[in-house]
């Protein structure tokens, strides 16, 4: 038996001894071996590389989050209205840029470290910006049906000409200076293009709003039952339901078709149905749709009292100190292009106030506090509250016309400068941000040369805009524009 079997191995063994079977077996072992070694490495490379996208992600996101968070302690110590947002924008930036003066690529490697999260925050901008619009409904009565629909004029007529004066303005600069470039104006225009949904890469994870889904139901259904018993609890679990309802329906709207979402922006989706389950959650708990609307933002971040608008507003805050990633990616381009830079601020920021003041006048609004109101339409929201009191306007009315007046530009103004042929993404980045602020520069995402663009002269516009309604002598003729002499 030992004999055979010894017998038997042998001649395996001579069988591998031939001449060429050896050889060819011997390298199917070795390719096989090296291949499973590359697959190997290949797979721990992949999972450090994740790894370490993880890292950035998480660091960026505390880094962020704690300039905005120690910029808004500031500033409310200190008494300063300008939005802390935009200066930890502004600040991140500068510093990006001296760093690079002080050590050469020192600014790039912060950029690249900070990159993952601040793509990631940028992406969910516009989902921030939802809690103005949702709001919309508490806005205090105006008038007749016709005086609604002069403000609702304001907010076309005043996006377009914002828009279009701006983004003129600097082409026509530009074209002066001989930096209009033709290749990079028919690469850099967000145009819908028809594609199957089958392979369409979908901005969104499914997945994701998947998840957002089945937590609504659970929360949801939760809520009720918390709110009928009166249970303490009944807010913070009310907060989760509403925010899984808002980003899940964003997350929904924003995996439409291009050609759907370029007629009904993703915030649109998200507001309409936050309304929807606020009025049958008031129907099931027994209250009326204004009440449990008035949940949603309450001004607090307390885990027992804030509403999901609060969370979603303070997010607003970290997404916009973000902006200055993109910002630092186009530097050489913003610092070959700083006149036509300052000129966009001079006409967004002059025109605005003035156009605004003179049309109020034309149109012939009903009041003194409602022609105010509409003085500071194409800022930040939180600017304009707070110069709409230095001039003696509506707060809510004012922030009205601003979110509604963003969420109109960023859903059409693309194809609106498509429409007008303006396609130099420095004319319509400059454009976007004047007439349709931070949800307008969100919307521009997708134009990596225009979105700087957009959030600088957001930012610039917004300091010119409050430093010419800071001058009395500015402001009493702003008044005397929008008001013609009446006096209520």
């Amino acid at each position: 038996m030992y004999h055979r079997h010894h017998i038997s191995i042998r001649k395996r063994v001579n069988f591998f001894s031939v001449p060429g079977a050896s050889t060819s077996y011997m390298d199917e072992l070795s390719a096989s071996k090296m291949k499973m070694d590359e697959l190997i490495a290949s797979d721990e490379f992949s999972m450090e590389k994740k790894s370490n996208e993880k890292i950035k992600v998480v660091s960026g996101f505390s880094f962020f989050f704690t300039i905005d968070y120690v910029l808004r302690k500031i500033f409310v110590a200190k008494g300063i209205t300008f939005p802390s947002m935009m200066a930890g924008c502004t600040m991140i930036f500068t510093s990006l840029i001296l760093l690079d003066l002080f050590k050469k690529d020192s600014g790039n490697d912060v950029f690249k470290m900070l990159s993952p999260s601040a793509d990631m925050l940028v992406k969910w901008l516009p989902v921030f910006f939802t809690p103005g619009l949702a709001m919309l409904p508490l806005a205090p009565k105006i008038g007749t049906a016709s005086d609604v629909a002069k403000l609702i004029s304001v907010v076309f007529l005043g996006f377009a000409f914002t828009l279009s004066s701006t983004a003129y303005a600097v082409f026509g600069l530009r074209s002066l200076m001989g930096k209009i470039d033709a290749k990079q104006e028919s690469t850099n225009t967000s145009i819908p293009t028809k594609s199957s949904n089958s392979d369409r890469v979908k901005p969104y994870s499914e997945s994701f709003g998947k998840k957002l889904n089945i937590g609504a139901i659970t929360f949801g259904l939760l809520s009720v039952i918390l709110t009928r018993m009166n249970h303490p609890l009944r807010t913070p679990v009310n907060t989760l339901f509403i925010l899984c309802t808002a980003v899940g329906a964003f997350v929904f709207g924003g995996n439409f078709p291009p050609s759907i979402t370029t007629t009904i922006h993703p915030i649109v989706t998200s507001v309409a149905t936050t309304w929807l389950v606020k009025f049958f959650f008031a129907i099931l708990t027994g209250s009326t749709f204004l009440n449990v609307l008035k949940t949603y933002k309450v001004g607090s971040l307390a885990p027992m009292m804030a509403g999901a608008g609060d969370i979603l507003l303070y997010l607003l805050g970290p997404g916009v100190c973000s902006l200055a990633i993109p910002m630092y990616s186009r530097k050489k381009l913003m610092k070959d292009n700083l006149s036509p830079v300052l000129l966009g601020m001079f006409v967004s920021s002059v025109g605005g106030i003035f156009s605004s003041a003179l049309y109020a006048r034309l149109i012939n609004l009903p009041g003194k506090v409602i022609r105010l109101s509409i003085i500071t339409r194409n800022i930040t929201t939180a600017l304009t509250i707070a110069l709409t009191q230095v001039l003696g306007g509506n707060t809510s009315i004012a922030a009205s016309i601003v979110v509604a007046s963003g969420v109109f530009g960023a859903t059409v103004g693309p194809r609106v400068m498509n429409m007008l042929g303006l396609k130099d993404p420095v004319s319509r980045g400059l454009g976007m941000g004047a007439a349709a602020q931070g949800i307008g520069v969100a919307g521009l995402r997708n134009e990596p040369d225009a979105l700087p663009f957009a959030a600088i002269n957001m930012i610039l516009s917004a300091l010119c805009t409050c430093t010419l309604i800071s001058i009395p002598v500015v402001r009493e003729a702003i008044k005397a524009v929008a008001l013609g002499g009446i006096t209520s």
